[in-house]
């Protein structure tokens, strides 16, 4: 083989604009996978008896039939309760955020892709193309196929 071209001959425009719609599909499917990767938050249960606890602890407090939990008892006992609807909480807020930034993600690809420079094209296309194999289409003047176009994708090792 000679490095030559092998007498495959491309459009530039079209072949700019077929690889962008490729890069621009792979981004999305990229998203969504992210999308789906985060999986629903699992300690809501943790949660609501942690919340139910604390009810339960206020009932028995305030309940002058139940003379088990005193002052003490209660304000020793409803710190603890407290710092871990706290933390559970923090950790659900965290969680929802995770999920919506992997859905705007999603959404946003194509929507953002017309407002990059071009040189943040080429870098995004950079980070998950390898190359872009040019298969020749036949003898003759054909008409421009991007199935000739064959994306290497990049991996993530």
């Amino acid at each position: 083989m000679d490095g030559g071209c092998n007498k495959t001959y491309k459009r530039g425009d079209k072949t700019d604009k077929a690889i962008e719609e490729l890069v621009i599909a792979k981004l999305e499917r990229d998203a969504a996978t992210k999308a789906q990767a985060v999986p629903d938050w699992d300690k809501a249960e943790a949660l609501e008896r942690a919340l139910q606890s604390r009810r339960e602890l206020e009932r028995r407090w305030h309940d002058d039939a139940d003379t088990d939990i005193d002052d003490e008892a209660f304000f020793r006992n409803l710190p603890v309760l407290e710092r871990r609807i706290k933390e559970l909480r923090a950790d659900q807020r965290a969680h929802e955020a995770l999920r919506a930034e992997a859905e705007e993600a999603q959404e946003d690809v194509r929507k953002s892709w017309g407002s990059k420079t071009l040189t943040q094209k080429r870098e995004a296309m950079k980070k998950v193309l390898s190359a872009v194999i040019a298969v020749p289409g036949g003898k003759g003047n054909k008409t421009f196929d991007p199935d000739l176009l064959k994306p290497v994708w990049r991996t993530s090792e």
